[in-house]
């Protein structure tokens, strides 16, 4: 976006004298450099900083006489007012010329020049190895961050900043090449590593995200946030694409497991996400995400059902029953299962999947000892699994063959018909 040029006048109050002069600035901006100018060696001996050293900054009034789109219009609005007002004599106003012969600058912003940035990177990046000037950076940034004043301004400017969407595309190139560059990922990865060693750290953190969460303005904001990026095709893809073959360390899950148990004793806990399960359901496109995720899923699934059945030999059976025993044979463990489950019925898919382990299969006090398949013939209970029950029609799969089955509840004794 092209400037504006702003025409300006600074008045000294007791006398009535002017300046008029002509910015792409604010005209506020502009004055500070005066009065910045005024106060050094090199800011000039002529009639307005004069002025300003001798009466002070605060003995002027400033007033904006219009704002241009383009420089010509202000330098003829500049000479027009400089003429209008007779400033050129001393008695009346401060200015030396006539105006009006402002030209573009013709120097651009030295950030531009890689070298520039590069030159002045290094000097950072050496002044920053200075542990003094570390303490004394952190301790003054801590002290302005203390200032309510100062940290709404700063938080203001970054939120106006991110709203851009060039700013958040930048943002997002740098960030992507710094984490590009293995030696720079590995030395943040150690750093922030040793960092997180610290327990006040994280003891602070923790205390400052759990202040911020009582604020229901930032989780709403939060979750509406991550809602809009979990939405995304491309960020789910991402982030299973990046979470394949990847395992948490035996510490890690054991802290997460002990966490997630310790949030499940909490009635309160247990309710509200009762009660967001539920409403999550009644949305028709979360259910439909969830059967469509299911569908795209099954080729998975069935691959899966494959590898057990080639994995169904007796003694692979055999180890999965000695391990089956151990844990059940485990102090305690009977008695904290039948408390889990004291006073809960079991589904129809659970009972019909007992009868199919017990090697039995029980309709209206019917009896099937065995079950039959198309190539296996006669098989084991073992071999089947229930898939779906629907009402009077019960699917199950023989875990050898992956064939798919029908029965149908009935009194008489038939053997399974291949679907």
């Amino acid at each position: 976006m092209e400037p504006k040029y702003t025409v300006y006048c600074h008045t000294h109050i007791a006398s009535g004298r002017r300046y008029v002069g002509v910015t792409k600035h604010t005209m506020m901006h502009r004055w500070n450099q005066h009065v910045s100018q005024a106060g050094s060696s090199k800011g000039g001996r002529w009639h307005f900083p004069n002025a300003i050293r001798k009466y002070g900054k605060d003995a002027f009034e400033h007033d904006v006489i219009g704002v241009y789109d383009t420089l010509e219009e202000a330098n003829e609005i500049e000479q027009k007012k400089i003429d209008e007002w007779d400033l050129r004599n001393p008695e009346k106003g401060f200015n030396l010329a006539k105006g009006g012969k402002h030209k573009p600058h013709p120097f651009k912003n030295p950030w531009d020049r890689p070298e520039y940035r590069e030159k002045l990177d290094a000097i950072a990046k050496a002044r920053w190895q200075d542990s003094e000037y570390r303490k004394k950076a952190e301790a003054a940034a801590k002290a302005r961050w203390q200032d309510p004043e100062c940290r709404e301004k700063y938080m203001a400017a970054a939120k106006a900043r991110w709203e851009s969407p060039e700013y958040r595309a930048k943002a997002s190139a740098a960030s992507k090449k710094t984490w590009s560059d293995p030696d720079r990922k590995a030395s943040l990865s150690a750093s922030m590593s040793e960092e997180w060693k610290n327990p006040s750290l994280r003891e602070r953190l923790s205390v400052s995200l759990k202040k911020k969460w009582q604020d229901s303005e930032y989780r709403a904001t939060v979750s509406a946030s991550s809602k809009e990026v979990m939405s995304r095709s491309d960020v789910k893809a991402k982030l299973r694409q990046a979470s394949l073959g990847k395992k948490a360390s035996a510490e890690t899950r054991t802290r997460v497991s002990a966490a997630s148990k310790q949030r499940w004793q909490d009635p309160d806990y247990r309710a509200k996400m009762g009660e967001i399960a539920k409403s999550r359901w009644e949305d028709p496109e979360y259910r439909n995400r969830q059967i469509e995720d299911k569908r795209a899923y099954k080729p998975s699934m069935q691959a899966l059902a494959n590898q057990h059945a080639a994995q169904s030999t007796p003694e692979h059976r055999a180890r999965q029953s000695e391990a089956t025993k151990q844990v059940w044979n485990r102090p305690g463990f009977k008695e904290r299962q039948s408390e889990a489950h004291k006073g809960k019925s079991p589904s129809l898919a659970t009972r019909e999947k007992l009868r199919l382990s017990s090697g039995k299969f029980e309709m209206d006090g019917d009896t099937i000892v065995a079950k039959l398949c198309r190539k296996h013939g006669r098989v084991s209970g073992n071999d089947f699994r229930v898939r779906k029950v629907d009402g009077d029609k019960i699917m199950v799969v023989c875990l050898k063959c992956s064939r798919e089955y029908d029965r149908r509840r009935s009194s008489k004794r038939d053997s399974l018909a291949v679907l």
